[in-house]
């Protein structure tokens, strides 16, 4: 078992032209839920925002109990934005519709609050704490869509984490 988590993890890492998976761990939110947490490094040409060539990406997703990955929380150390939400839309058979992308909101300034997943999620980031990562998890109050002023589109790598899917952790 070890050996194909081990040959998973290198196939993705080479297929999403990252160099390093770190830390995975997962655990259960809920009865019905549960997480999924690791971080990624890329290196390639300098990204325009930060100008580092490496960029750590901090990736947690929430599943359902038909392991079907519902949203993803993403924290790029490169960036200025604070994590992202990426909320996948399903039909009643678990099919991918679409895609909707939110802001995490420190302030009052949010449209959602934080689910009782989230917060069970946050908490388990904040405590896990690994380096350059987020470090106000425990303090998101909610999230509000993201706007063309964000340049979500612009992140490293996006199209990678977007496509990552249930995959990477059995």
């Amino acid at each position: 078992m070890k050996i194909i988590f081990f040959i998973s993890f290198v196939l993705i890492a080479s297929l999403t032209s990252c160099t390093t998976i770190k830390s995975p761990s997962k655990g259960k939110l809920t009865e019905d839920k549960s997480y999924y947490y690791a971080y990624f490094e890329y290196s390639g040409k300098v990204h325009n925002e930060s100008g580092v060539k490496k960029c750590k990406v901090f990736l947690s997703h929430i599943r359902d109990k038909d392991r079907h990955i519902q949203e993803k929380i993403v924290y790029w150390n490169c960036s200025s934005l604070p994590p992202i939400k990426i909320l996948y839309n399903r039909d009643n058979s678990g099919k991918e519709l679409n895609r909707d992308y939110f802001i995490a909101m420190t302030n009052n300034d949010f449209t959602i609050p934080v689910s009782d997943e989230e917060i069970k999620l946050f908490q388990i980031l904040a405590k896990e704490a690994r380096e350059n990562d987020y470090g106000y998890y425990s303090n998101i109050k909610g999230f509000r869509p993201a706007t063309s002023k964000d340049s979500v589109e612009h992140l490293p790598h996006l199209k990678d984490v977007e496509t990552m899917r249930k995959d990477i952790m059995p």
